[in-house]
C-alpha cells in the first residue's frame, strides 16, 4: 500500500526480469536463424565453387587431349632445333643456338642497364650480326641520352642508323625512334682507336 506522505517519494518496483528474458530469447532465435542463413549460404558458395572448379578442369583436360591430337598430326616442326638435331654425337647445332641464345640475353641485360628513365623499349629484333631496337620515350632528350650511351659503349656494336619522330596522342608529344646497328660496324670502330 502507498502512503501518502508529503515527504516520501513514490517509489514503484516493476520486475523487467520476464521483458528481459523475452528479449534474450528472441535475440537467441534471431542469432541461430541468421547462422543457419550464413551456414546454408556458405555451403551453396562452396558447392558453386567446386562445380565452377571441376568444370574449368575436365575443360582443360579436353583441350590438352585436343591439343595433343593436332600435334601427333602435324609432327616435329623445324622451328624447334631439337628436331633438326642430325646425330647424337654432333651437337654443333646446339652450340650454335645456345651461343644465339646468348647473344640475345647478353644484349637484353645491356640494354636494361642502357636504359634511361623516360625510355620505353617496344621491339628489339636481333638478325644474324643486325640489331633493331624501336622505342618510345617521354623526351627527345631522353632519346639522345640512350643514343649516346649506346653508342659510347665498348660491348654495343655502333649505331649504322636512327631514325626518330614526334607523335602526338592526346595532348601529349611521345618520341618515337629506331636504332639499328650492325656488328661490323663495331669491328670498324675498334680498328679506328
Amino acid at each position: 500500500m502507498i502512503e501518502d506522505e508529503p515527504d516520501s517519494a513514490l517509489v514503484l518496483r516493476v520486475d523487467l526480469s520476464p521483458l528481459r528474458q523475452r528479449r534474450r530469447e528472441a535475440h537467441r532465435r534471431r542469432f541461430y536463424v541468421l547462422l543457419g542463413l550464413c551456414l546454408a549460404l556458405a555451403t551453396g558458395v562452396m558447392i558453386a565453387g567446386q562445380s565452377y572448379i571441376d568444370r574449368q578442369v575436365r575443360q582443360q583436360i579436353s583441350l590438352n587431349q585436343t591439343l595433343s591430337t593436332q600435334i601427333e598430326k602435324i609432327g616435329p616442326t623445324q622451328d624447334v632445333p631439337f628436331a633438326r638435331a642430325p646425330g647424337a654425337e654432333d651437337i654443333s647445332w646446339l652450340r650454335q643456338w645456345l651461343m644465339q641464345r646468348s647473344q640475345a640475353a647478353d644484349t637484353l641485360e645491356y640494354l636494361v642497364s642502357q636504359t634511361p628513365d623516360g625510355v620505353a623499349l617496344t621491339e628489339l629484333k636481333i638478325d644474324g650480326p643486325v640489331i633493331t631496337i624501336r622505342g618510345e620515350a617521354q623526351t627527345a632528350g631522353a632519346v639522345r641520352t640512350f643514343g649516346r650511351a649506346l653508342s659510347r659503349s665498348a660491348r654495343w656494336p655502333g649505331i649504322s642508323r636512327i631514325e626518330a619522330s614526334a607523335v602526338r596522342i592526346e595532348r601529349h608529344a611521345i618520341q618515337t625512334f629506331t636504332f639499328q646497328s650492325h656488328a661490323d660496324a663495331n669491328a670498324t670502330r675498334e680498328t679506328q682507336r
